[in-house]
């Protein structure tokens, strides 16, 4: 429900087209990256998930009392505060004057989008590129363990 949730929310806010306000794009282009980016953390708490049933289910980690309702709260956590750190130190470094303005992520110039690549890279693709390597190291441990088994 929650992947369902920032999926809809990304593209729900991705469409909206012909913003005249530098706020209102502001707002958008933080939110796009939010949702976007809660959107990769859900799907690596979900891959996590699979991985921990598969071993249980194997005994090869034993099944200890912990409630399901435990486990959903942590990955909540988890899932949607990842995102927001990465978008609040993306604000902050937007109204700052510490950092270079190559890594600034000057929203609401051109587009609602950061619009330096170099900004785009720290703060969207590297971000990415780590949930889906955990999704991968995951994948192989599980496969892995399971095929030498």
């Amino acid at each position: 429900m929650h992947i369902a949730f920032a999926v809809l929310a990304a593209n729900n806010i991705a469409n909206i087209v012909g913003i005249k306000s530098s706020g209102l794009c502001y707002a958008v282009a933080v939110s796009l990256l939010f949702f976007t980016l809660a959107l990769f953390s859900w799907m690596t708490a979900m891959c996590f998930e699979v991985c921990l049933s598969f071993f249980c289910a194997s005994r090869l980690i034993p099944v200890r009392g912990e409630s399901t309702r435990c486990k959903l709260i942590v990955y909540f956590i988890v899932a949607w505060a990842a995102p927001l750190l990465i978008a609040a130190v993306c604000v902050v470094i937007n109204y700052t004057t510490v950092v270079q303005s190559d890594t600034n992520p000057s929203w609401r110039e051109r587009v609602c989008w950061i619009t330096h690549p170099l900004s785009a890279l720290v703060s969207f693709t590297l971000p990415v590129c780590v949930f889906v390597l955990l999704q991968l190291m995951i994948l192989f441990v599980v496969g892995g363990f399971y095929l030498f088994l």
